[in-house]
């Protein structure tokens, strides 16, 4: 059998060891819980630009389509007035 002192050395053992479990049980806890964080962060961070493009797209084609109308058409800026009649008042700000 056991002596006194090295049943006390094992008990101290097994105590450490229960320790270091309840320990090693928190970190893995930690770090699931940063790792599901990180995963949410950057979902929104994705599905946030991706809305932003969802919602920009049509503005983004039309002033694309616009700009190609306006160079394609071939009219000088010096005759943009005649074209667009408003467009002196528009600057002015009245």
């Amino acid at each position: 059998m056991l002596e006194k002192d090295e049943r006390a050395l094992l008990e101290r053992v097994a105590r450490l060891c229960e320790e270091n479990k309840k320990g090693i049980k928190k970190i893995e806890r930690q770090l699931f819980i940063s790792r599901v964080i990180r995963i949410v962060y950057w979902t929104v961070i994705i599905g946030a630009a991706i809305g932003v493009f969802y919602f920009i797209e049509p503005l983004a084609t039309e002033l694309i389509n616009a700009y190609r109308s306006i160079t394609g058409s071939g009219v000088p800026v010096e005759h943009a007035t005649e074209v667009f009649p408003n467009l002196g008042t528009f600057f002015k700000g009245e």
